[in-house]
């Protein structure tokens, strides 16, 4: 993999948000990430500042963080960051080497220091700007005393995360969850909107596909100058051409739920902004390439387990298939995509499917029992047919270990392109694909006002 510190733009520091995380803005665009350094100091105290111990202890049972910094320094974050770059994967933006991050120095309240104010830096090593004149020289005070002075800031490796300024999807429904004592339809009633859950199933099913199969999928529009695309669009929306990395080794996530579920605010004329899957503590990455024959993506669901537990969980799974209990099963990419089927099931149903054995509204267990659509559902319910189906077959997903993501979101954007062009919200709905073609235009109308204009040569020139 080539290293990630090649020519870079420049960073703003804007502040710091505890825990040794800070928040950072690429300077040309405006873009927020989270930075961490990765140099054993967390850049809320200047513990190793004036002493000669190393930044990186060694790894101990009960230094955790310690462990993590010495898999950073053998090499293991450009392997995250292989695998962390998926527009719906809490993704490794950027990595920083030698950035002048600036410490609070000794006998100096934290409020008087570099990290209380937007300080421009460059990523080639210079040092930051801070307020003086306007050739970014500190001026001087001769009633400053020059042990107060802040030390010049130590270079310092970081990495830059996706910042994901809209919380998580727990957070959305947190908002209007109400206890469930107070259904009186074991059912519940319409939660959110149709188009905000179908933008999160696609989401979380690419996010999916690239996981357990290796497989990224772009974004496109085709022109349809003489037809209408839906919603009086004269463009369509075109899935990208696939691409498959080599000798992928399938990753289950294993912690599926709606905490682990990020969301972005809109970049642009989308309804909503990005989807993205965090959380990945609990991941298992298998040891075999993805396709090979008779190999099944399969683990235990819990962190720790031998092989040959494994190995018998699997035998009886396909001996038994329904009649093994469900905590008792291995767990597979179908065990995933049920658990996305349940989360999908409570942004429906603003409640959830799965309660203890007697507890007021159990309705069934998704995973050893037929489902029935007309029995889950809220026959009053506004939802589309293609949704409730599509819901249905994620929660029987468990019963089968080869059932792909890839299929399922083949099915997913077929019942959403429906969805958009059969219903009003639909035709109002703009995603991603919408933002693509709206720039396109503008960028357009720019180069055609240019070529009237006269205009030759400049800067391109990016219209939002």
């Amino acid at each position: 993999m080539p290293r990630l510190t090649t020519t870079k733009p420049s960073y703003v520091l804007q502040k710091p948000l505890g825990n040794g995380v800070f928040l950072v803005r690429r300077a040309p665009d405006g873009e927020l990430f989270l930075a961490q350094p990765l140099d054993g100091d967390d850049g809320d105290n200047n513990s190793n500042a004036n002493n000669n111990e190393p930044a990186i202890q060694e790894p101990t049972s009960n230094i955790p963080q310690a462990t993590f910094r010495e898999l950073l320094r053998r090499g293991a974050g450009h392997a995250a960051a292989n695998v962390l770059n998926h527009e719906n994967l809490v993704s490794v933006r950027d990595e920083l080497v030698d950035f002048p991050f600036p410490l609070p120095p000794p006998h100096v309240p934290p409020q008087t220091t570099l990290l209380h104010k937007d300080v421009d830096m460059d990523v080639d090593g210079r040092q930051p700007h801070a307020a003086g004149n306007n050739n970014g020289e500190q001026e001087e005070d001769d009633n400053a005393r020059p042990e107060h002075q802040a030390p010049p800031p130590p270079p310092r490796r970081m990495l830059l995360w996706d910042y994901c300024d809209a919380g998580t999807l727990q957070d959305v429904m947190d908002c209007a969850l109400p206890p469930l004592a107070a259904y009186d339809d074991p059912l519940g009633q319409d939660f959110l909107p149709e188009g905000f859950v179908w933008h999160v199933m696609l989401g979380l099913l690419r996010a999916l596909q690239f996981l357990h199969q290796g497989i990224r999928e772009g974004y496109e529009i085709e022109e349809v100058p003489a037809g209408d695309g839906g919603g009086g669009r004269r463009w369509k929306r075109a899935r990208g051409a696939q691409t498959k990395e080599e000798d992928w080794m399938p990753i289950l996530h294993r912690d599926l739920q709606p905490r682990n579920v990020f969301l972005q605010r809109p970049r642009g004329i989308e309804t909503y902004g990005a989807v993205k899957l965090g959380g990945f503590g609990n991941c298992f990455v298998s040891g075999t390439v993805a396709g090979t024959a008779g190999t099944p993506l399969v683990a235990i669901k819990e962190r720790d387990g031998s092989l040959a537990e494994l190995r018998e969980k699997l035998g009886r799974f396909r001996r038994d298939e329904k009649q093994m209990p469900l905590e008792e099963r291995p767990y597979t990419n179908g065990s995933e995509l049920a658990a996305l089927g349940l989360m999908i099931y409570q942004m429906i149903h603003r409640r959830l499917m799965l309660l203890p054995p007697g507890a007021r509204g159990n309705i069934f267990d998704p995973c050893s029992d037929d489902v029935d659509p007309q029995k889950i559902f809220n026959p009053d319910s506004r939802y589309t047919h293609e949704l409730k189906e599509l819901v249905t077959d994620l929660l029987l997903s468990n019963q089968n270990e080869s059932f792909p993501a890839g299929k399922v979101l083949n099915r997913a954007w077929a019942g959403f392109e429906k969805w958009v062009a059969s219903t009003d919200d639909g035709r109002l709905h703009r995603d991603l694909f919408d933002d693509i073609a709206f720039r396109r235009r503008n960028q357009e109308r720019i180069e055609k006002a240019q070529a009237k204009e006269g205009y030759v040569g400049g800067e391109d020139v990016f219209v939002v």
